[in-house]
């Protein structure tokens, strides 16, 4: 099985609070007009120019601790790619 497809099935949603305590140890990374797979394949092979581009782009944000307490409402799509867990809003319309 490739990383890819490994990461479809570990593929699941969660709300914002129970990122919490990810967030307060500096771990979430949220993707903006990315693909949480391809992003979560990048991290996993260490691709680092790639991840450093994205970050520039800000098309990767690394949330802020005090960001923990902000309520941002909807789903997330989230894996956990140790230590980080990557994360993105699922949108209404999906």
């Amino acid at each position: 099985m490739s990383l890819k497809e490994k990461f479809k099935t570990e593929l699941d949603t969660c709300t914002w609070n129970l990122l919490d305590k990810n967030i307060e140890r500096g771990a979430v990374l949220m993707i903006h007009d990315l693909d949480i797979i391809d992003v979560a394949v990048a991290i996993a092979q260490d691709q680092v120019q790639t991840i450093s581009n994205w970050l520039n782009n800000k098309q990767i944000e690394n949330i802020a601790p005090e960001e923990s307490k902000v309520n941002r409402e909807g789903l997330f799509e989230y894996l956990i790619i140790q230590p980080y867990v990557v994360v993105r809003k699922v949108d209404a319309d999906s």
